[in-house]
């Protein structure tokens, strides 16, 4: 199961069966993650998926703003040192950061509780909006899958991104400064 994360604004708590229907009315764009249910299959498509992706293990974690549900995240690990992260954010919180502060949370639990050494990520390219969360989050794009996606009845393409365990460590250590700094030292008396 997975573990309740806090970050920041943020809350991840491991998501529940029954909050599909309250879920479901959040996505309205192509989420970040594999395998979403299409948006046609309606609440019990969600429930139907989180069932399956539960019982393969995958970690999925509702994300809360103030307590309201505002999301989904998803945590595969495909092996001890990958794992595949996916997002599904409602539109009215990707610009306040949340995704941005839910996916970072993630990360950083990944990366510090599991020990894993990349963290990959496939965005549709209908989502500006998700793009830019991956890139803020430091992912860097390795390329796009044309028409590898299928969403609402329609192939979209997908970026495919990756965030090394390296990369996250430089992004997570203070910058040192790059000239020496001038120490004044004041005689006592």
């Amino acid at each position: 199961m997975a573990p309740t994360i806090r970050s920041g604004r943020v809350a991840l708590t491991p998501v529940e069966l029954r909050e599909a229907a309250d879920l479901w009315k959040l996505v309205r764009t192509p989420p970040a993650i594999e395998h979403f249910p299409d948006p046609r299959t309606g609440p019990d498509g969600l429930t139907r998926w989180l069932g399956e992706a539960l019982a393969a293990g995958t970690y999925v974690w509702t994300v809360r703003r103030r307590h309201v549900p505002v999301g989904l995240l998803t945590a595969e690990l495909r092996s001890p040192s990958i794992a595949v992260v996916g997002y599904s954010i409602d539109e009215r919180w990707i610009d306040d950061s949340v995704a941005g502060d839910a996916l970072g949370a993630l990360v950083d639990w990944l990366f510090e509780a599991r020990s894993v050494h990349r963290v990959e990520l496939r965005v549709a390219t209908g989502s500006l909006a998700l793009w830019r969360v991956a890139q803020q989050a430091g992912f860097c794009l390795e390329g796009v899958a044309r028409e590898s996606w299928r969403w609402a009845g329609a192939w979209h393409d997908a970026r495919d991104y990756a965030l090394l365990r390296r990369e996250w460590l430089t992004r997570k250590r203070p910058a040192r400064p790059t000239q020496p700094v001038a120490m004044h030292v004041v005689p006592a008396g």
